[in-house]
């Protein structure tokens, strides 16, 4: 039997860093994974809001670089995203990713259609916490990824908020 593994695209580790959620992560099988590409995507410029805080992440085995996944497999999705989902495929591990084009793949696309065990993005790993009672409340969360410039529909922040019970 295989070990589960996480693999963690870039929008979410920026937000989880930039709200001081990293921790979370440890909700998840660890070390979540983070192609190269993903890494050098988050981890280049250290003066960056969030990245020293990625930095202690991975000293602290929270999270960790693989050299893994073809950032060419998907020509249609950025390279990061394209990495994150061909690695994950090749392993049938989980995806922590939140960009709706790729979350779609995971569903339609031939190749990803059952060779990624699961997909989800950084609110439901909130959701997540909150179920487990990590944290409180989720929608102080929210409000924070919003205030880094994260966007969220009206309708969707109503959603999340119902299915934590803060509505």
């Amino acid at each position: 039997m295989t070990e589960a593994r996480v693999y963690a695209d870039a929008t979410a580790l920026i937000g989880l860093a930039r709200i001081g959620q990293l921790g979370l992560l440890s909700l998840l099988p660890t070390p979540i994974c983070v192609t190269t590409v993903v890494w050098q995507e988050v981890a280049a410029d250290a003066t960056k809001r969030g990245v020293q805080a990625l930095l202690e992440a991975r000293e602290a085995g929270l999270l960790q670089v693989v050299q893994e996944g073809d950032a060419d497999d998907l020509p249609d999705l950025d390279r990061g995203e394209a990495s994150v989902l061909s690695a994950a495929a090749k392993s049938q591990a989980t995806v922590l990713i939140d960009e709706r084009k790729a979350r779609t793949l995971v569903a339609t696309h031939p190749a990803l259609r059952g060779s990624i065990s699961h997909a989800f993005g950084i609110v439901g790993l909130i959701l997540l916490a909150k179920r487990s009672g990590r944290i409180p409340a989720v929608q102080p969360l929210l409000d924070a990824l919003v205030n880094e410039g994260f966007w969220m529909s009206h309708e969707f922040r109503q959603l999340v908020l119902r299915r934590a019970g803060e509505m």
